[in-house]
């Protein structure tokens, strides 16, 4: 039996070496950001009631580096930010069986809705893209995401946000499930999108424990023209 497997892995030693390896194809990018804005507070707005003038000068934390990776059916893709030390954006890989893709990695979610380009310095919240006004944005997290034409369905790394005072731990059991449909015609554009998260919230008290489920959800409808 050792002998038999000895052979059989020699063979797949030999086999791997010999079958040609499909080439991949890298396309790197990258994207240098500047803050270039004068800020003009009047004194009515400063904390020492005195005019102030403040020039925001600077390479913004959003700026990146990234390439997308090609082999036949299978993909993937990494890009790091800017910052005191690299911060990693996107990590993942995809499978293209056909009918769809898979994704297994970090990326932006299903819900993610950019509704602008909107800039700004870090004054003003920095590179907002109008999300405090209107947007809906998860963020760039881990998730298992299988994408078919323009439907999306993901299982997302939860999200935990305690709201139960004096909370001893929280407990999450199932990620967070997303799901968005996108439907183009000429220049109009319908997404439509939802998801549901919950995790538990524990509260420890001598040898009392309580658990209290806290669950959100979010659902949304975006029309461009």
């Amino acid at each position: 039996m050792r002998k038999l497997f000895i052979l059989l892995s020699a063979v797949a030693l030999v086999v791997a070496f010999t079958v040609p390896a499909a080439a991949a194809d890298w396309g790197f990018y990258g994207s240098a950001r500047m803050y270039t804005f004068m800020n003009d507070y009047s004194k009515e707005t400063t904390a020492f009631g005195l005019d102030d003038d403040d020039l925001s000068w600077f390479l913004q934390g959003n700026s990146r580096i990234g390439a997308n990776v090609k082999a036949g059916d299978i993909g993937g893709r990494f890009e790091y930010g800017h910052g005191a030390t690299p911060t990693l954006r996107l990590l993942f890989g995809t499978w293209n069986f056909g009918a769809g893709t898979l994704l297994v990695g970090q990326d932006y979610s299903p819900i993610d809705t950019f509704i602008s380009n909107q800039q700004g310095p870090a004054h003003w919240g920095g590179d907002i893209d109008m999300l405090c006004y209107g947007g809906i944005y998860d963020g760039r997290t881990a998730q298992i995401k299988l994408s078919m034409g323009g439907f999306q369905v993901a299982l997302v790394q939860p999200k935990v946000v305690s709201v139960v005072t004096g909370v001893t731990e929280t407990d999450t059991s199932i990620p967070k499930i997303e799901a968005a449909y996108t439907f183009k015609t000429g220049p109009l554009a319908v997404k439509v999108l939802g998801a549901m998260n919950t995790h538990d919230d524990v509260v420890v008290t001598g040898t009392t424990e309580k658990s209290e489920s806290i669950d959100s959800n979010v659902f949304g409808v975006m029309v461009s023209f």
